[in-house]
């Protein structure tokens, strides 16, 4: 069966939510979390969603080096006491849990750790709020994707849907160095990232599996070399 939601109802629940969601953007933004260094940011995460969401760590091991596909830019991290977040949506106070056959499931996946500050950034985890639009490290990539995630769940939560499947968020580390918190979590599974597309959806897992080809353009990392200065990166604005 169909899940009916008043498209009306969902602008102006957003719309109430909104500065929340960005006063929570602007204060993970706040939160340094180069890769490998994102135990702070995922506590707060954890936090943020714990009244949305089943929220459960994923616990990683160093056991994850040796997998053929772990990407070793950094060498000498410690995975111990480092972990993922699942976030799986209840929509009241009691999550129950549904058959699987009930409907399709949604998985999505944004991450909290960011690059380092680009040299001579100004104050780079200082969030600053201009046109509607957060400014600072991981605003877009991808600090804001896990901002519009919360405001999902909390537009759902508020409006009490019943979905016929399961809406989980994985919230994940270390993807700026290959992806490794995806490939924890997953391990093959595929989800559909929060990417700062404009007004989509990317349905491919963290790059992997992505088409090829070659093209001309800017290698650094979204957010840097923009018009506005060196390092900044807005969210997308009114986080849609």
């Amino acid at each position: 069966m169909a899940v009916r939601i008043d498209p009306q109802a969902v602008r102006e629940a957003v719309a109430d939510q909104l500065g929340e969601a960005r006063k929570l953007l602007c204060d993970l933004v706040a939160i340094p979390s180069p890769s490998g260094f994102e135990a702070d940011a995922m506590k707060f995460v954890e936090q943020a969603f714990a009244p949305l969401a089943d929220v459960r760590r994923a616990e990683m091991t160093n056991a994850l080096k040796e997998d053929p596909e772990y990407q070793d830019f950094l060498a000498n991290l410690d995975y111990t006491g480092r972990y993922n977040l699942v976030a799986t949506y209840r929509p009241d106070g009691g999550w129950r849990r549904r058959p699987a056959a009930r409907g399709r499931s949604l998985l999505l996946n944004a991450h909290v750790d960011t690059v380092p500050p680009s040299e001579g950034q100004p104050a780079p985890y200082l969030p600053e709020v201009r046109d509607g639009a957060v400014f600072g490290r991981g605003a877009c990539d991808a600090k804001g994707q896990v901002a519009t995630a919360w405001l999902a769940l909390a537009t759902l939560r508020r409006l009490k849907v019943e979905l016929a499947g399961e809406l989980s968020v994985h919230l994940v580390a270390e993807e700026e160095l290959g992806g490794n918190g995806t490939l924890a979590l997953l391990r093959g599974e595929c989800g559909e990232c929060v990417l700062p597309t404009r007004g989509g959806v990317d349905p491919s897992p963290s790059g992997r599996g992505s088409p090829e080809g070659t093209g001309e353009g800017d290698p650094s990392p979204s957010g840097r070399g923009r018009p506005e200065g060196p390092g900044e990166g807005a969210s997308a604005r009114g986080l849609p």
